[in-house]
């Protein structure tokens, strides 16, 4: 009776220090983000805020970001529940990632601006690495939805006490604390965070409560307008689908595919205009919408015209890992589409590391998607399959987003479940380890 209580007690204690863990770690990514209170009152900052806000840095971001970093290198030291390993060809392909970033400093175009980038990588990958030795792969999945659930309210909370949560209008767009496209990809890792956890939930009551999150995320989703987010979140849950029960999933898609068919054939003159409002999100900020679907809202333009231009000088390791908007060339940038961002995760890597670190970023992240593939396939685990889904949604949102490798909720637990399956050592496939 004594060994039992004793063992209730370790129990509740460990559970206690895995909530201060995501206390802890919602806290320092409120502010490395950081998240922005007023933002959907002023929108997006002028190219002048920008450029000096590069140049100088952000308090709140260092402090908080050297406190992840100190965190991990105490937990990494003092937790010894699971050791830590390089797991096969995943793992060195990380490590070269790293070096290409360090070796990046020597070459950069401005070389302090590298170090400081370079600096936040590595903060970035000790937590994450600390994160996944401490945690098992459904505490991370718990993660993720406390993040999403985090990063919701806190977004509808400002909007409705600053009076601009407007749904029914038809410019409005939920940007919350972040920005519509970054609160898409949040919403995007609650929904299918949220349909994972009651897909495992034991209890009717708590398989309630997820799935009521899952469908308010994806209210939210929508009014983001953020075709991003609704690929990522769509694909991610298909492929979740997929995996846990394929035959289902299959029937569902070729129903809806079929019907979808069937209405077109009946009414295909009146769809037209309704469908390039569908594939807008029935955003009503845009002009020419047949334009704007074929330029992704201006996203072509700014590749060919910039990023493709820019690559060609600096192809094989690029100007510098995160350097290329300096403050002095987003100062250079006119009024616009162009502010100091490439709007695409994988030519934001092109253009600090260059071809190579491009080809070892997408390396990583298929590998990563392979590798968990082939552990469902041996335990049948539904967080293995999340695990899936959520790497493959963040995949797909960086197409339109310049997001990996940086200082947010969502990079941080999508490279939590790399270093999982790339440094930790799996001793029980069935329990998700």
């Amino acid at each position: 009776m004594k060994m039992a209580y004793i063992e209730a007690q370790l129990i509740s204690k460990e559970k206690n220090l895995t909530w201060l863990l995501y206390a802890f770690l919602l806290t320092v990514f409120a502010m490395a983000t950081p998240f922005e209170l007023r933002f959907s009152v002023h929108g997006w900052m002028s190219l002048s805020e920008a450029a000096a806000k590069i140049e100088s840095g952000s308090l709140s971001r260092q402090v908080s970001l050297i406190t992840l970093g100190v965190f991990a290198i105490v937990s990494l030291f003092w937790d010894s529940r699971n050791r830590i390993r390089i797991n096969g060809v995943l793992g060195y392909i990380v490590i070269f990632f790293l070096f290409l970033a360090v070796l990046s400093v020597i070459y950069s175009i401005n070389r302090m601006f590298t170090i400081r980038r370079v600096v936040v990588l590595f903060m970035l990958s000790l937590g994450a690495l600390a994160v996944a030795k401490r945690l098992t792969l459904r505490q991370i999945l718990l993660l993720a939805f406390c993040a999403g659930i985090f990063s919701l309210v806190s977004g509808f909370l400002c909007e409705v006490v600053l009076g601009t949560f407007k749904p029914f209008e038809g410019v409005y767009r939920f940007t919350g604390v972040l920005g519509p496209n970054f609160q898409a990809s949040n919403c995007s890792m609650l929904l299918i965070a949220a349909v994972a956890l009651a897909h495992k939930a034991k209890g009717t009551r708590i398989r309630s409560f997820y799935l009521a999150i899952a469908c308010l995320s994806f209210v939210f989703l929508i009014l983001t307008k953020s075709r991003g987010g609704m690929v990522g979140a769509t694909v991610g849950l298909v492929t979740y689908g997929g995996l846990m029960s394929p035959r289902k999933t299959a029937v569902c898609l070729f129903t809806i595919l079929f019907f979808a068919c069937a209405v077109y054939l009946v009414a295909s003159d009146e769809l037209g205009a309704f469908g390039k409002r569908l594939l807008t999100l029935g955003r009503t900020d845009i002009g020419d919408i047949g334009q704007n679907l074929t330029t992704l809202t201006g996203r072509t333009h700014l590749w060919t015209t910039t990023v493709f231009s820019a690559t060609q000088e600096h192809l094989l390791f690029g100007y510098g890992y995160d350097s290329f908007w300096s403050a002095s060339r987003v100062a250079a940038q006119k009024e616009g589409y162009e502010l100091g961002s490439t709007h695409n995760g994988y030519l934001h890597i092109l253009l600090g590391l260059g071809l190579t670190g491009a080809i070892t970023y997408v390396l990583i992240r298929i590998l990563g998607i392979i590798a968990y593939i082939r552990l469902f396939r041996k335990a049948r685990n539904t967080e293995h399959a999340s695990a899936v889904a959520l790497l493959i949604s963040f995949s797909l949102i960086i197409v339109f987003l310049d997001l990996p490798l940086k200082p947010y909720l969502a990079t941080f637990i999508d490279m939590t479940i790399l270093a999982k399956i790339a440094f930790i050592a799996r001793s029980a496939h069935n329990r998700g380890f």
